[in-house]
């Protein structure tokens, strides 16, 4: 289908030669389809071979539709034009580097053997825990701060880490193991790439092509070291065109800045540079696009820029759902009701999507689905059913439900696994010792002679708690009236201090913030079953999320995180509450250079980088995009963390949503009409009052492409009344007599 080019995108593909560019571009405003045809513009208009030509994309995902849409598009690009991701560009680089004698050969780890380098960071995790006895310490959290400090060319001996200096120490010990290993991930080729270049001209110049274009994507994006790469590759010798929205900068967390794309001219300074904005988006209708910029304009740091639909006409929608609790049951099946409504509509589960900020929002949803049998998949996480908390609530039941048996196998690995679940700083050699110690016993009889075998008090106090939580449970279990899993789940959960000790352990972020929900969550799985244990243990053992169905059959629940650059006809962000949207703290980069050598931008404000997640959320949408949240209105810059009381997500009424609706969809029944009868139009500003961002995106875009400037004429007129009796209602407060005056 052809599809006619926006003045705004015709203005990009024709971009003079011998011009830096920067685009900025809002979701879904046909930036791909711009990009393959500016570089058909280049080949054929303008004579640039196409040898010369160098586009860097952010994924693989991205790149292939990019080659597809060139060849699609009529430009032979194959072996001539040359389209890479950061890591495909650096692999083929690096293997010049060997072939050449320059680079010694390396075990690449990378795709099938990216094993082999996780394999190498739980090992140094494991060294320097046995060396300091310190056992907080995660493998997760350790790739992530090795990715990060390479992300910005920071070496072991430079390291710094905010929280734990130890993870400075993993990173050291894990850099031995890998050249040990002669090993090599995407990040090391980067970072091996830009030294040689950057300290080698000879070099550079015979592995770098004389590029005449570079065209990079999704540069809001890029970490340190990618930028470094961009700057040696384009030699201040071509012209760079960088395509992005920093309005979507949402891997800060992963090394990313949006000061990149913001000071792009300083940065890239040999020749002047043209700014050009892509504000018209093909992916939704005005209702969507107006809502997204509500929200989004609230950023200060921002380049300016508009979101404004492509088709006045087009379909979409945004519905609130309150509900009272956000535990709720009740309301969870509505939401799920609601999302199957939308499957049957499609007749296809992946043309919807279920998201949310952190996997702690996606819970409580996960378990309605479970309940209601609805078939989901996780990308990016395993399912709640296989969790480390539900695999040891569990283990926990099962111990429960055997306590007078003889332990076997499977008794003994309960046990091990949940002896320091919660924490009981019981020994990692005495629970490696468990089945040399417990063979033959009971389960009560195991843990008694544990019990003996702690050296603390503090130890055996904490083993006595958890045999008495059990013995009784086991009673309750076996009793004429038997105790239901969901009562034993709360009876656990109350002895062991579980909530306590995921604040305490975890901190009070979202790491705690997530295992608390899956508490709840758990225990309605629980209740909504109505089973006692041994009914309960079987039925979680055998849930599966698919309900025996691929993936293809399935609706994906995900988080935003892993949404970039993709598209759904609905969109479905269950318990949007302040505290999930957004999770309120300090946005910190824990790693930096110790000895300040390399100076990269600063990390975004925390509230700008959260209201950039829920943008890219609800922009996924075509069609429409749906959100619960608890009923009241939000305390403004109060923070949750002062109240128990939950609050709706501060960004729903940044939305605006019912004013929106309201006013654009009466501009959809004016467009449709083909009507110049403003009434519709301004009986809705009678009710809402003056709305600039909404009255703006009408007045200066809608209307007059609508050829009803006459309509914009009466509503300014309007704003202008508006507004005056405003500034006389102000006026009239501000008047009153002098205090003294009261006096005789």
């Amino acid at each position: 289908m052809n599809v006619k080019l926006s003045d705004e995108q015709v203005a990009i593909i024709e971009h003079p030669l011998n011009y830096h560019a920067r685009v900025m571009s809002v979701a879904g405003s046909g930036k791909t389809s711009t990009m393959v045809k500016r570089i058909r513009y280049l080949v054929e208009k303008q004579g640039i071979p196409p040898g010369s030509i160098q586009v860097l994309m952010f994924n693989r995902l991205a790149r292939k539709q990019f080659a597809d849409r060139l060849e699609a598009e009529g430009v032979q690009y194959r072996g001539a034009i040359h389209v890479n991701t950061f890591h495909s560009y650096a692999y083929s680089i690096y293997n010049i580097l060997i072939q050449q004698g320059i680079m010694p050969p390396r075990d690449f780890w990378v795709g099938d053997r990216e094993e082999l380098h996780k394999k190498r960071i739980r090992l140094a995790v494991y060294e320097v825990q046995r060396n300091t006895n310190d056992q907080t310490l995660n493998p997760d959290d350790a790739e992530q701060a090795i990715s990060l400090w390479k992300a910005s060319m920071i070496p072991p001996e430079r390291a710094g880490h905010r929280f734990n200096p130890l993870y400075a120490a993993v990173y050291s010990v894990y850099e031995r193991m890998r050249l040990e290993a002669n090993g090599a991930t995407y990040d090391d080729m980067i970072i091996d790439i830009v030294n040689i270049l950057q300290n080698n001209k000879s070099v550079r110049e015979r592995l770098i092509p004389n590029i005449a274009f570079l065209l990079v994507d999704e540069y809001q994006d890029v970490n340190y070291v990618q930028q470094r790469l961009i700057e040696l590759i384009s030699a201040r010798k071509c012209d760079i065109m960088v395509v992005g929205d920093d309005d979507q900068t949402i891997y800060e967390w992963r090394g990313a800045r949006p000061e990149y794309i913001r000071k792009f001219h300083r940065i890239f300074n040999d020749r002047q540079c043209k700014d050009y904005t892509l504000t018209r988006s093909f992916r939704f209708g005005p209702i969507i696009a107006q809502c997204a910029h509500n929200v989004i304009h609230n950023n200060k740091e921002r380049h300016p820029k508009r979101v404004v639909s492509h088709h006045i006409s087009a379909d979409g929608h945004v519905k609130i759902m309150t509900i009272f609790d956000e535990t709720s049951s009740s309301s969870l099946d509505e939401f799920v009701t609601l999302i199957v409504s939308k499957v049957k509509e499609t007749q296809n589960p992946q043309k919807v999507i279920i998201l949310g900020r952190t996997w702690a929002q996606l819970m409580n949803v996960q378990g309605a689905l479970l309940r209601h049998k609805v078939p989901h998949y996780l990308i990016g996480q395993i399912p709640f059913t296989q969790l480390y908390e539900t695999e040891r609530m569990l283990d926990y039941l099962t111990l429960c439900r055997h306590f007078q048996d003889t332990i076997n196998e499977n008794l003994i690995v309960a046990l091990q696994a949940v002896l320091n679940f919660p924490r009981r700083y019981i020994p990692k050699v005495l629970i490696d010792d468990v089945p040399r110690l417990v063979k033959g016993a009971s389960v009560n009889q195991a843990i008694t002679s544990l019990m003996n075998h702690v050296q603390r008090s503090s130890q055996r106090n904490l083993l006595e708690d958890m045999y008495n939580t059990i013995e009784y449970i086991n009673r309750q279990i076996y009793a004429d009236k038997a105790i239901s899993a969901y009562e034993s789940i709360e009876r656990l959960s109350e002895s062991f201090g579980l909530i306590e000790y995921f604040r305490s352990f975890y901190g009070g972020g979202e790491a705690s913030e997530s295992r608390i929900v899956w508490l709840r969550a758990i225990a309605d799985l629980a209740k909504q079953s109505q089973l006692d244990v041994p009914s309960f243990i079987d039925y979680v053992k055998y849930l599966d999320p698919q309900c025996g169905l691929e993936q293809s059959e399935c609706i994906p629940i995900t988080t935003i995180f892993r949404t970039k650059g993709l598209e759904y006809d609905y969109v479905f962000i269950p318990d949007c509450i302040d505290g999930f949207m957004p999770v309120r703290g300090g946005n910190v980069n824990p790693c930096y250079d110790k000895e300040g050598i390399v100076e990269e931008p600063e990390i975004s404000a925390w509230e700008e980088s959260e209201r950039r997640l829920f943008y890219v959320g609800i922009t996924r949408a075509r069609k429409g995009v749906y959100i619960s949240t608890v009923k009241g209105q939000h305390p403004t810059h109060s923070p949750r963390s002062t109240s128990s009381t939950v609050f709706p997500s501060p960004y729903i009424a940044e939305m605006n949503c019912e004013a929106t609706t309201a006013i654009m969809s009466a501009l959809q029944s004016i467009a449709a009409e083909q009507t110049s009868d403003s009434k519709e139009l301004i009986k809705h500003y009678d009710k809402y009052g003056d709305i600039p961002l909404i009255t703006q995106t009408l007045t200066d875009y809608y209307l007059p492409e609508l050829g009803l400037e006459g309509i914009a004429d009466d509503l300014r007129r309007k704003i202008g009344t508006i507004r005056s009796n405003s500034l006389k209602q102000k006026q009239s407060v501000k008047t009153h007599e002098n205090w003294w005056d009261r006096f005789p």
